[in-house]
């Protein structure tokens, strides 16, 4: 038979010795406690275990965290997702690019969007192409140093991939290799469109139509070659035929040298697949470049046999590609005893592309809705978590540690203190 509670209250404040554990209970609302644990010892029903009190604690601080964590993880999604979305390219003739090359001081500066300036939906990738901005400078007169720096398959360095350059109309030039560093034209090949280009892949990978991360148009091969899969992999093709696109900036003639096609990152120029004489060179060096042909400066050609474009870049890397920037600064560009070549001639070299009033402008909506709601999720989960850290000691002390003085069975005695709201 328990006794009333009030027969307890002399002791409210003073240590209970129950086995080996002395709990000192600081609170009259902790007088129950103390009548149960004398009355009834460790086996006391009227003692609630904290054990499924703490399960639902842990439980339901699991849950706060993982929304708290997912609330940080969507932030930083929408985030970036805001800060990488781009409008789309158009599909309009010329309309849909805008591209300039300009000579300042000792440098060339390219400038506009990243849009080929034609219609790229027969491309056969799961993205979009993306009007990202254009706005680089490339060095007037390249610096030849003892090392090159490698781009292509056919090397045992580890090459760098992606952007290398940019063609005439503003879509980008990559390597010949795809991400996997397999041959691009015998890997990717199916998804180009008729002009030999398509668009990289992005995270998250969309559907045509979706404009929420648009992909990169690029060429791994000459820019505009109609079909560049169905030519001979040994011999070059000195006058292959090209899209109707491309022909709207490339001047492509029967006779005499390609004309000029872009420029790659170290600032030397890239020219169609014939030489001066009319024909394909044959004297080009490892990277697919030469001087000897007229021009009087070293430059590369594209050609419709590997390595399509360059194995190597020849000149110190001076453009935008981070890889490029580290193979550089290792490599130091050491320009001692090399030969220069006189880009005097190209000095002045002005070119502009299509008007870019053809063009799907960003659409902000879906990433600034997964920024908006990774906030609130964070900011609820923050004070929640919060509000149940301040409430949790007070609603389970007691029960805790008067379990724990109960079930002890150590020697000697020990105090414990609950301090009662």
């Amino acid at each position: 038979m328990s006794k009333p509670l009030a027969a307890y209250d002399h002791i409210a404040t003073s240590e209970v010795e129950l086995k080996d554990v002395s709990v000192r209970l600081t609170s009259d609302a902790a007088v129950a406690v103390s009548a149960a644990v004398l009355e009834g010892g460790e086996n006391d029903e009227r003692i609630a275990s904290p054990a499924p009190a703490l399960s639902r604690a842990k439980f339901v601080y699991g849950i706060l965290l993982f929304l708290l964590a997912s609330g940080f993880g969507m932030i930083g999604i929408g985030a970036y997702w805001v800060h990488g979305t781009v409008g789309v390219c158009g599909t309009k003739l010329e309309a849909s690019a805008t591209f300039s090359v300009k000579s300042s001081g000792s440098s060339r500066s390219l400038k506009g969007i990243q849009c080929p300036g034609y219609d790229w939906t027969s491309q056969r990738t799961p993205s979009t192409a993306g009007a990202y901005k254009i706005d680089t400078s490339l060095p007037l007169t390249p610096r030849f140093g003892s090392a090159v720096t490698p781009v292509g398959l056919e090397t045992t360095i580890k090459t760098v991939g992606g952007t290398i350059g940019y063609a005439l109309n503003g879509a980008a030039i990559y390597a010949n290799s795809d991400m996997a560093h397999n041959n691009a034209l015998e890997a990717e090949g199916a998804s180009f469109d008729m002009c030999g280009g398509h668009n990289s892949p992005t995270f998250p990978v969309g559907i045509k139509t979706n404009p929420l991360f648009p992909g990169q148009y690029h060429y791994h091969t000459m820019p505009g070659v109609l079909n560049p899969t169905s030519y001979s992999s040994t011999v070059a093709a000195a006058n292959p035929e090209y899209c109707e696109g491309v022909k709207a900036w490339y001047q492509a003639n029967k006779t005499g040298h390609s004309p000029l096609v872009g420029f790659l990152f170290d600032g030397v120029p890239i020219y169609g697949p014939r030489g001066s004489q009319g024909t394909v060179p044959t004297d080009l060096d490892q990277c697919g470049g030469h001087a000897d042909d007229g021009l009087g400066f070293y430059h590369y050609h594209f050609r419709t046999i590997y390595p399509y474009s360059v194995e190597c870049l020849k000149a110190c890397p001076a453009g935008p590609n981070p890889g490029l920037k580290a193979s550089a600064k290792a490599s130091g560009c050491d320009t001692t005893g090399q030969t220069q070549y006189d880009y005097s001639s190209l000095a002045t070299f002005s070119f502009t592309f299509g008007s870019g009033s053809d063009r799907h402008p960003a659409n902000y909506g879906r990433s600034a809705t997964v920024l908006v709601f990774g906030l609130v999720i964070f900011l609820t989960s923050a004070a929640a978590l919060a509000h149940l850290k301040g409430r949790l000691p007070s609603s389970l002390c007691v029960s805790l540690f008067a379990r724990l003085g109960v079930k002890s069975g150590s020697s000697g005695n020990r105090v414990v203190e609950v301090e009662m709201a």
